[in-house]
């Protein structure tokens, strides 16, 4: 009967033991299946985490695209503008260029004439002294102290202290060089 009582005790804590495996294979298939929705879950949220963060990324991609595009305009038009500028002023120092010259033109051709009128009354004036009897000096003036006359082709010397005129071609040529 001791046998028959530790045979009886020894299942009752097989059984037991048994029953307590189970409830503890119970527990781990609950836990595993808490786990594996924790898993699922998170995967679910890191997906939707990767998309919303591949959404924002492509977000903000689009927008500094345009950025760039509208900026590239702007700077386009700058450049547009800083060269019709650039030419519009070019024009300018070209047209300025032409006129000066033209001036230049001008006034060399003034001094030309003005060198070849100065050759002319020289020579007239030597013809005229060695023309003189007497050997008088044709630059000075007139014994009779009659002031000196001068022919319609002789323009009148200019004296220092003169003012200049405009209408004297001897003047713009002369002081301009």
């Amino acid at each position: 009967m001791a046998r028959a009582v530790a045979e009886k005790g020894a299942r009752e804590r097989v059984e037991q033991g048994t029953r307590d495996l189970a409830a503890v294979r119970m527990q781990a298939e609950e836990v595993r299946a808490e786990a594996d929705a924790t898993v699922a879950r998170a995967h679910a949220q890191a997906s939707e985490m990767v998309a919303e963060a591949k959404g924002e990324a492509e977000q903000i991609v689009t927008r500094a695209d345009a950025q760039v595009v509208e900026r590239r305009a702007r700077e386009e038009l700058t450049l547009e503008e800083l060269r019709g500028q650039a030419e519009q002023e070019l024009g300018a120092m070209r047209a300025d260029t032409d006129a000066i010259a033209e001036e230049r033109r001008r006034l060399v051709e003034e001094i030309r004439e003005l060198a070849a009128r100065l050759e002319s009354v020289a020579d007239s004036g030597a013809a005229g002294a060695a023309q003189e009897p007497g050997g008088v000096d044709a630059g000075a003036p007139p014994a009779s102290g009659e002031p000196h006359s001068t022919t319609a082709n002789e323009p009148e010397p200019a004296k220092a202290g003169d003012p200049v005129s405009d209408e004297d071609p001897r003047a713009g040529s002369l002081g301009a060089s």
